[in-house]
């Protein structure tokens, strides 16, 4: 396919790559913010981030996301978005760069639609394939831009470069295409959500496959080609597979059923595809979770949601800002797991001190950096003052037995417990869950509740809990590593180096941490909290 840019072109330009260096002043054509974190992260010229594309290339890490409009917070012109850039040398250390591309201009393939993609190298040449939207047509189509530099793109003259077949698809949902190079078979693979024209109305997701052998030219397979789950989801989104370990994995969020990103694990690239007890890469709404790898980790990245007026009850939207770059692990029997960074651990160095507001309840022992606490029976906590959370790491080691004790952090909890968030680690039920205080009720008994305590607020979404994480693995010594991260008011909680739990807290209290120990004992060894 004439694509209507030569290799020619892009020579004549002579564009070198910019090397990233911290102790170098880049210019304004190069570089908006110097050296920030992703966590966090939000454009200058926006509000939020949306759907992060992953490349990893030459030494740095860059992530290409949707940009909405400034104060576009209607869902239509929330959509019409530009494809922007940061970039990292070593996943700490980030850089703003110019944005890369946006909408098209009347009568153009991507006039009101500039979405999900993904990149990839060949011959010295990046390939930028993305969603466009063409409101004539009212449907999605595939569209490419190109770069030599991955800072300055044009896209080709003849988007789109493909278009659902209405003998087998919808023609509504064709998009989020991820294009890689399958060495078993020698060619270039192109994964396209779908809907399929037939089966169930609200499970008629599927992928569509596309092939070529030089990017440019490319054939639509017959449906029966693509041999990844179908018909399980109304539409699927932002696809990708790679291989990490032992396995292969397919990754791709659903918006219609938990709003999560869930993965399937085989042995072969082509499946069969099998599910496994922790089947999503991390809670509700962090979304839309793509990867990258420099040939030693793979290394995922997210949005955590914003919610509307900044309200802990208001409705959730699409984008917010990133989360922190997460390790992926393979394990023996295929479960994918994650980690924090070491990177992001030991960034955090300046020590805050710890000073109990109050204990309530149980029987307290502090010894040699342990905290122990019994409450049999009984539910005991205790809350600690401290000043500046804006970026902070705490941490602590907890031991607890699976025999029925729960135990964890509190978040931003009253001194008597009538509001405020709390993460559990719960043994005996392996597993891990953020939610609040007042938690969310049926109609019934949130009426009733509101016309005795009026001062209580519910969201009228129902999220008990608001993030469930299953352990895979029990620790053998009964003791489990705990990170939390929090900037601002997003949060991000690492438990066992095995499963990480994000959301979205405004609330803000005079103790914004805590521990809490129900019907056992548990230990917090190293209890500390450190700056950023």
């Amino acid at each position: 396919m004439n694509n209507g840019i030569s290799q020619a072109h892009y020579a004549e330009r002579k564009i070198e790559p910019i090397p990233f260096d911290p102790n170098r002043t880049y210019s304004k054509k190069h570089l908006i913010n110097e050296s920030m974190k992703l966590f966090g992260f939000k454009p200058e010229s926006g509000d939020c981030v949306g759907d992060a594309m992953p490349f990893y290339h030459g030494g740095e890490w860059h992530v290409f996301y949707l940009k909405p409009p400034k104060d576009a917070w209607d869902p239509i012109e929330r959509s019409l978005t530009t494809m922007a850039h940061v970039k990292s040398a070593d996943l700490l250390n980030w850089i703003e760069m110019p944005d890369c591309f946006g909408l098209g201009k009347e009568g153009d393939a991507d006039e009101r639609g500039c979405w999900t993609g993904s990149v990839i190298e060949r011959g010295g040449i990046f390939h930028f394939f993305y969603t466009g939207y063409d409101p004539k047509k009212g449907q999605q189509n595939i569209c490419k831009a190109l770069s030599s530099d991955l800072i300055n793109w044009d896209k080709i003259t003849t988007n789109p470069i493909l278009e659902a077949d209405p003998e087998h698809y919808e023609l509504g949902d064709w998009r989020d295409p991820f294009v890689y190079w399958d060495e078993q078979i020698g060619y270039y693979r192109m994964l396209i959500v779908a809907r399929s024209n037939q089966g169930p109305f609200w499970s008629r997701g599927c992928i569509a496959v596309a092939t070529s052998n030089d990017l440019e030219s490319w054939q639509l397979q017959k449906p029966e080609a693509s041999r990844f789950p179908k018909h399980q989801t109304f539409c699927p989104e932002c696809p990708e597979i790679f291989q990490l370990g032992d396995y292969w994995y397919y990754v791709v969020s659903r918006f219609s059923e938990d709003q999560q990103t869930i993965y399937f694990v085989s042995q072969n690239q082509d499946g069969p595809w099998e599910r496994r007890r922790l089947d999503t890469v991390e809670g509700r709404r962090f979304y839309a979770a793509k990867s990258s790898s420099d040939g030693i980790r793979r290394v995922t990245f997210a949005w955590i949601p914003f919610r509307q007026h900044k309200s802990d009850n208001g409705t959730f939207c699409w984008g917010g800002t990133f989360g922190s770059p997460r390790e992926l692990v393979s394990n023996p029997d295929g479960t994918l797991t994650m980690r924090m960074l070491p990177e992001i651990y030991e960034s955090y160095t300046q020590a805050i001190p710890l000073r109990f507001a109050g204990k309530k309840w149980g029987q307290w022992e502090e010894e040699d950096n342990i905290i122990k606490i019994k409450a049999e029976n009984e539910y005991a906590y205790g809350l600690m003052s401290v000043q500046d959370v804006e970026d902070v790491l705490m941490e602590t080691i907890l031991s607890v037995k699976p025999d029925g004790t729960k135990a964890g952090l509190l978040i931003e909890a009253d001194e008597d417990m009538r509001s405020g968030y709390f993460l559990s680690i719960d043994p005996l039920r392996e597993q891990v869950v953020l939610n609040k205080w007042p938690q969310d009720q049926d109609f019934h008994w949130e009426t009733w509740l509101t016309k005795t305590t009026p001062e209580l607020q519910f969201n009228q979404e129902k999220n008990n809990p608001l993030v469930h994480r299953t352990l895979p693995y029990l620790p053998d010594n009964h003791r489990y590593s705990i990170k939390v991260l929090r900037k601002g008011s997003g949060i991000e909680c690492y438990v066992a180096d095995q499963v990480c739990a994000s959301f979205r807290i405004y609330k803000k209290s005079k103790t914004p941490f805590g521990i809490f120990v129900e019907g056992g004992v548990a230990e917090f060894d190293c209890l500390e909290l450190r700056r950023g």
